[in-house]
């Protein structure tokens, strides 16, 4: 048995197997008893209560807000919220002027909600933010008739939700909840059509809980689901006002005023699991605050049983917390590890207190023994709970062991296969809701062996250290080609493939065994061919090598892929190309490899003189010249006098294209190409005058004949085209001093503009009359 402040050391022998358990103990035992938390907060006749307790755990600071005036212990006038610092009640700023129902953190801040209109001297409707004893709004707050009021928030998706009786916010239309972003104020699909109450999150979606029958515009009764998008019912949710919502035991509980839910009878506190609703045993009166502490949910309200106002649940039975309160319990907060509860109250558990109450339970206090203390690897142990004070429940943790948890008071056998450090954890819990957890360090480390497998090796190198570590002997077998057979890292050079077992052995006796494999493999036998040892430069050739399972070429630049057993490249430059032929991997990091390779001589093509494009008239020649190579082959033939010459003589019907291919005397070719246009020059008259005596009654165009494919383009002086013709000819298609529509034009200049097949040319005629 072991008692606070104290532990207990084991005296074991230096071993690398060792189980050793340290015993750590972190509490103190008191009398349990309900007790005043500092100066009380006033509640005169009941007329004052707490409808709401949160803790700022960055601040280490407990907030309290409802409807109160005062201290009862001082003159400081609090105004319906207060802050506890673990040693006084203070007040936050000037206060509110009305009711403050929820408070809860977002955001790093405090945000304070209720039915008041003015905080801390600030205008601020329903909602504000406070910080340190600064409050601000939230745009224009919630609501604008005096009966709006918000009763609950909660955060979801990073967004803060709030909830009550109000129809805006900030000006935008809602119903009765809404969420604030951190800058504007937005419905939440539709709204919900009457009071909220509740609000709580649970495995990923928001539930709201009050007295409604729609929600979003749907149907649902007393209770909804919001998952970000759109609401949904809870079966047929409840027969009357849900006031409380809390996440428990992986499963949500609802608690009010309803004595069914989903049709089942449930009295005041119902279960639901994701489907259907099951009772939580039920209370006499309604409940109007839940809360999970630790293990255990509080439930308070105006019940009587099984105490007065306050409860807990361990998942399967309520269990009273002294003689509860002499009024209604509205709230549960944990602060300093210990459960505050506020209400309408004045006295809790037989002592007066005020509004506000400390519970101080008789806590179990945790503590076990293990079966024993050191063992090998692949043992077990059982562990007996020795914990004091009537425990109700036990969780255990075995990080590391088989089975990791356990519920059961004396777990076991709990087997460890692996080295290292492993704590274990105990939690305990009873009635009074206080759980304490006890810290067991379990050092287990046993002979530990690292076998690489496979290992592997080609045949005729050198072999291969297998290793093992941490043992105090070794024996591997068989020997068979191992340099030793009692070290720890013998040289294993198997012929063929041979598998090794090693059994390792402590000072203790304990033993481990392992087995390893050396895969032996033969080097391939390349092979590498090619048509052809030498190419002219810029062809594209295949090789084509063999003998393995991978292939790598070099210089992989050469290669599209390299990794090809027969790919296909442009080799650049005359040189060796080298294959590294492997057969498969038979280790992570052996492979049997061998080299190859082929020299591919590259010839250089024929270097040829660029030709210049020719002009030529109609009939006449053009004689061409080509360098390099030592045979030619021109095409098309058409106008040529021979297609094998190196300087043929050209006299082609038209514009042409001639294509000539020199081959080298390594039978290397090369191409080039050259332009011979066929057409002359045009001259253009100046002036005719139509109907002139010994003129001509058209605009003469010299040479026109031999450019018959052509477009003649005529323009005033205004820049107007007045004529055009298309394969003028000085005779049917001519310019004859009129318009496109035959209408004669008016003496003057005039600008033409002439294209041909070959040419184009520009300039002024004058039009005589």
């Amino acid at each position: 048995m072991y008692y606070p402040g104290m532990f207990m050391k084991f005296s074991l022998p230096k071993l690398s197997y060792a189980f050793i358990l340290v015993f750590l103990f972190n509490t103190s035992l008191k009398a349990q008893t309900w007790e005043l938390v500092g100066g009380q907060l006033s509640n005169w006749n009941h007329s004052r209560r707490v409808f709401c307790l949160t803790t700022d755990t960055v601040n280490n600071l407990l907030y309290a807000g409802g409807g109160f005036l005062n201290l009862s212990s001082t003159t400081d006038t609090v105004h319906n919220i207060a802050v506890w610092d673990g040693s006084a009640w203070k007040s936050v700023g000037k206060g509110a002027n009305d009711s403050v129902y929820a408070i809860t953190l977002y955001n790093g801040g405090v945000y304070v909600a209720g039915k008041f209109t003015t905080v801390g001297g600030v205008s601020a409707n329903r909602v504000a933010n406070l910080n340190g004893s600064t409050f601000s709004s939230l745009g224009n707050g919630v609501g604008n008739t005096a009966k709006n009021v918000v009763r609950s928030m909660a955060v979801y998706n990073g967004e803060l939700y709030v909830a009550g009786y109000f129809s805006v916010a900030d000006g935008i239309p809602v119903n009765n909840i809404a969420k604030w972003n951190g800058s504007s104020w937005s419905d939440v699909g539709g709204g919900i059509n009457n009071a909220v109450y509740a609000l709580a999150v649970s495995n990923g979606k928001l539930y709201a809980g009050g007295v409604f029958t729609k929600a979003g515009g749907s149907a649902m009764n007393n209770i909804a689901a919001w998952d970000g998008s759109s609401w949904s019912a809870l079966s047929s949710g409840t027969n009357n006002a849900v006031w409380a919502l809390e996440y428990y035991g992986g499963k949500l509980y609802a608690a009010g005023k309803f004595n069914t839910a989903g049709g089942t009878i449930v009295n005041y506190v119902g279960i639901w699991d994701g489907s259907t609703w099951t009772s939580a045993a039920g209370l006499s009166s309604p409940v109007c605050g839940l809360k999970k502490i630790g293990a255990l949910l509080y439930a308070a309200g105006t019940f009587s049983l099984p105490s007065s106002g306050v409860v807990n649940w361990n998942g399967s039975v309520w269990s009273p917390m002294e003689s509860g309160t002499d009024y209604t319990a509205r709230c549960f907060e944990n602060y300093g590890g210990k459960i505050h509860a506020g209400g309408d109250f004045d006295v809790a558990g037989g002592n007066y207190t005020g509004p506000t109450a400390r519970w101080n339970p008789l806590a179990p206090h945790s503590a076990f023994i293990v079966s024993n203390t050191s063992f090998c690897h692949n043992d077990c142990v059982h562990f007996t709970d020795q914990t004091i004070n009537s425990p109700v429940s036990w969780s255990w943790n075995f990080p590391g062991g088989t089975p990791g948890t356990s519920n059961i008071q004396n777990p076991g056998p709990i087997c460890y296969n692996t080295p290292g450090v492993f704590p274990v954890y105990l939690t305990t819990t009873n009635s009074s809701g206080i759980d304490l957890q006890t810290t067991a360090s379990l050092m287990y480390i046993h002979p530990y062996i690292q076998l690489t497998s496979p290992y592997g090796i080609c045949k005729g190198t050198v072999g291969v250290n297998i290793v093992a570590h941490d043992g105090g002997t070794y024996s591997w077998t068989p020997s068979t080609n191992l340099s030793c057979t009692n070290c720890a890292s013998p040289v294993a050079s198997p012929s063929a493939t041979q598998s090794y077992t090693v059994t390792v052995v402590d000072s203790s006796l304990c033993s481990w065994t392992a087995m390893t494999t050396v895969v032996v493999d033969t080097f391939p036998i390349p092979t590498v061919t090619f048509s052809d040892t030498a190419v002219c430069k810029g062809t594209r050739i295949q090789v084509h090598a063999g003998g393995g399972s991978a292939y790598a070429w070099v210089p992989a630049s050469a290669f599209t892929n390299a990794s090809l057993q027969n790919p296909y490249f442009i080799p650049p430059t005359s040189r060796y190309y080298i294959v590294k032929v492997s057969n498969s991997y038979i280790s992570p990091n052996v492979t049997c490899t061998s080299l190859d390779s082929i020299y591919i001589r590259v010839k250089p093509l024929p270097v040829m003189n660029k030709m210049s494009e020719e002009h030529v008239c109609p009939g006449s020649s053009a004689s061409l010249l080509v360098t390099g190579g030592v045979s030619w082959a021109w095409y098309p033939s058409a106008g040529l006098s021979d297609t094998t010459l190196d300087n043929p003589v050209a006299i082609p019907m038209a514009t042409t294209m001639y294509y000539v291919t020199a081959t080298d005397t390594n039978a290397c070719k090369s191409s080039d190409s050259v332009k011979v246009s066929v057409g002359c020059d045009l001259s253009f008259y100046t002036g005719f005058g139509p109907g002139d005596s010994g003129g001509k009654d058209y605009w003469f165009i010299e040479g026109i004949e031999n450019n018959p494919t052509n477009q003649v383009s005529i323009f005033n002086e205004w820049g107007s085209l007045v004529w055009e013709g298309t394969n003028y000819d000085n005779a049917l298609i001519a310019w004859k001093g009129a318009n496109q529509s035959g209408q004669p034009l008016v003496a003057g200049t005039y600008y033409y503009f002439v294209k041909t097949a070959y040419n184009k040319y520009k300039g002024w005629v004058e039009l005589f009359r």
